[in-house]
């Protein structure tokens, strides 16, 4: 099961990381995200998907998926669906920090990608 760190930083620094910055993960199979903030002003996370058929979060929307950061932590994890076509699909997301109203912070942002294997 792949795991991905997303670490919102001091202002200043480089905002937020991303390891593995792009992952490669096989269809069907667990990922999670752990959110680590050091930034009072994060107080939620959100991954969403540029392409909304994609859908490996079980919730309403499925392309998107928020979690309450408690202590500056949290974790998302969802599972990759098989894409419409066979073999290697790059599917880029967004990972966002967001304020107590759950507003998109600007400096929080940051668009890595996972790459889908369907054998």
């Amino acid at each position: 099961m792949p795991d991905i760190q997303v670490t919102f930083a001091h202002p200043g620094k480089p905002e937020t990381m991303v390891q593995l910055d792009t992952t490669t993960a096989h269809t069907s199979q667990d990922i999670n995200w752990y959110f680590a903030s050091l930034s009072n002003n994060v107080h939620y996370a959100q991954i969403e998907f540029k392409d909304p058929t994609f859908k490996p979060f079980s919730n309403i929307d499925g392309y998107k998926a928020t979690v309450e950061l408690s202590f500056g932590s949290g974790t998302l994890t969802g599972t990759l669906p098989t894409p419409a076509e066979h073999g290697v699909v790059v599917q880029s997301y967004t990972v966002r920090g967001l304020n107590q109203n759950q507003e998109p912070i600007g400096d929080f942002t940051l668009d890595p990608d996972i790459v889908t294997v369907d054998p």
